[in-house]
């Protein structure tokens, strides 16, 4: 699952099945830009077309409601979805439920990069001076910042999934400018 260039203005979320034969998965039309950002064992894939936050299921490509202008960016295995709308985290309880918008602070845009099937979901909140990881539980945030631990080498990290049993991976900045994989069990 990814994307695919076929020419130079156009860009086709794409699925590759185990002998390596690429499916460019459909758009509004058939020269719409799109991309996929996760994909789960259902086969459901979530992304992004014509700035739409989208799905496709079997094949079929499906606008989640109130989409506005973003992207579907995760996925869990029961189709929990996340993402962002006009620069807001959301998520979708599946493909067809109206998204609910979580809470962030005023004067932020945050997205939600990972989401598990009970709606727990991790992000990134930010303005043009700031960048935080957020974690969402039953829609309340919460910073993330405190993974870090005193005395680590990470300056910052960027949470990037999140599984059913809480646990979370991503990747962090070192002091040093080098980029580590971390993993947290809570």
């Amino acid at each position: 699952m990814g994307y695919s260039i076929f020419s130079a203005n156009e860009v086709r979320a794409t699925v590759w099945d185990k002998t390596g034969k690429r499916t460019p998965l459909p758009g509004f039309s058939a020269k719409d830009n799109s991309l996929a950002f996760a994909i789960n064992d259902r086969g459901t894939v979530a992304g992004m077309t014509q700035a739409c936050p989208v799905v496709w299921q079997y094949g079929r490509l499906l606008v989640l409601r109130d989409g506005g202008k973003g992207a579907a960016l995760a996925l869990s295995q029961n189709g929990v979805i996340g993402g962002t709308v006009e620069g807001k985290p959301v998520i979708w309880k599946n493909a067809a439920s109206e998204p609910t918008l979580l809470s962030i602070p005023p004067g932020y845009q945050g997205q939600v990069m990972a989401v598990n099937d009970q709606g727990q979901a991790l992000g990134v909140v930010y303005n043009d001076k700031h960048f935080w990881p957020f974690y969402w539980k039953n829609g309340k945030p919460q910073a993330i910042d405190w993974l870090i631990p005193p005395g680590s080498n990470f300056a910052e990290i960027i949470p990037r999934s999140l599984n059913n049993k809480g646990q979370m991976t991503g990747m962090g900045l070192t002091n040093n400018g080098e980029w580590r994989g971390f993993v947290y069990t809570p």
